[in-house]
């Protein structure tokens, strides 16, 4: 692995230009569909009705789904040519909008989140699906990054509070812990 490689600020915004790369590309996929459809309709105000809206490939594959989600609300689920679900855009029964990106065999690894209470969170999983980093905003503003070990422990947070003072812990696998006020 290269010394750029092993920078968690270099992955994060390569993982960040990344996403916004799929963003606009599930974006203009999705404009494209709506377009189709809107074209289709042949009279003015008409509207088009369904509780599911899939999109094939040439092989009859599903390849991205519009509809209603399994745990509630609605959203665009993009899914790769093994059939697996990769990534997820939509909002909740509660009004909170969210994305998900999965890897290969389906372990959301990357997920971003606006929260109903106005907390927001961007969280980062291995490949088992273990949280690994969480970066939050509380619905008062007060940032937090955590990041945690394979065990689903948290090992090191860094934040400020509500009155702008910081603070940094660390954790050994012993359970020490070393806080400090910054």
């Amino acid at each position: 692995m290269s010394g750029a490689q092993r920078d968690p600020e270099a992955r994060i915004a390569n993982l960040e230009r990344k996403v916004r790369a799929l963003g606009v590309a599930a974006g203009v996929a999705f404009a494209i569909a709506v377009a189709a459809l809107c074209f289709g309709l042949t009279r003015r105000g008409s509207e088009l009705r369904t509780h599911r809206l899939s999109v094939v490939d040439a092989e009859g594959r599903t390849r991205a789904t519009l509809s209603e989600l399994e745990a509630g609300g609605a959203g665009l689920v993009m899914i790769d040519a093994q059939g697996n679900k990769r990534m997820l855009i939509g909002v909740g029964d509660d009004g909170s909008p969210r994305i998900s990106l999965a890897d290969a065999r389906g372990a959301e690894v990357f997920q971003v989140s606006l929260e109903a209470d106005g907390s927001a969170r961007l969280g980062l999983a291995d490949s088992y699906g273990h949280a690994r980093a969480l970066l939050t905003m509380g619905p008062d503003g007060t940032p937090l990054f955590t990041l945690m070990d394979t065990g689903d422990k948290v090992r090191a947070q860094i934040g400020v509070d509500a009155q702008g003072n910081g603070l940094l812990e660390v954790q050994n696998r012993d359970g020490t812990t070393r806080r400090e006020p910054l």
